[in-house]
């Protein structure tokens, strides 16, 4: 570029207006062409409705509590037994003896395969996250504040996972555990519980 009072031939540049709406157009295409699929995509990822059933989740500092509000359950999920009794620096017990060190629960929750569930999630404390990396879920447990999100386990199986915010000194305490079982050992499970 050079200046017109300084240099004998100054750039000359004029505006092309072709190339002006081709080089604004094309880029506006191409994020609407995007933004139309990414839309459809979130707006399917987080539309609860047409569940089957919901289980509300609450966190606890330092447990879950999982409620079936359509057959009057409540289960409160700890940290195993066989966990706590490693925990102390002196008891003798090594964590590799003991199968899911960390990783068991007293009550796990348990969700039959194939269905749609909404899980309703909040906390009666401080903040939480419930999250279970293998199917996909994680949605902060807030105080005063219910999140729903869903959940359609497709094979049956354990799966596990943690609470993944800082909660306090209690954190490493708080796993998850998640059992999919088919509909009818689901709702012999049920009975069962209701039995109680």
């Amino acid at each position: 570029f050079h200046r017109k009072s300084r240099h004998p031939k100054p750039a000359d540049f004029h505006e092309n207006t072709v190339l002006e709406i081709v080089w604004t157009v094309i880029p506006f295409i191409i994020l609407i062409v995007m933004a139309i699929p990414a839309a459809r995509v979130l707006i399917r990822a987080e539309n609860v409705h047409h569940s089957e059933m919901t289980v509300e989740v609450t966190g606890y500092q330092w447990l879950w509590r999982y409620t079936y509000p359509r057959w009057d359950i409540n289960i409160y999920s700890r940290l195993a037994d066989s966990s706590l009794r490693i925990a102390p620096l002196h008891s003798g017990l090594s964590p590799s003896s003991t199968p899911y060190y960390l990783h068991a629960v007293t009550h796990p929750l348990v969700l039959p395969v194939g269905e749609k569930v909404r899980l309703l999630i909040t906390s009666k404390d401080v903040i939480h996250s419930w999250w279970v990396p293998d199917l996909g879920v994680q949605m902060d447990a807030n105080p005063g504040l219910v999140n729903s999100i869903w959940v359609q386990i497709l094979k049956p199986g354990i799966y596990r996972g943690q609470c993944n915010q800082i909660c306090g000194w209690g954190h490493a305490y708080m796993p998850i555990v998640v059992v999919a079982e088919p509909k009818a050992q689901f709702l012999a499970w049920v009975k069962q519980w209701r039995q109680h």
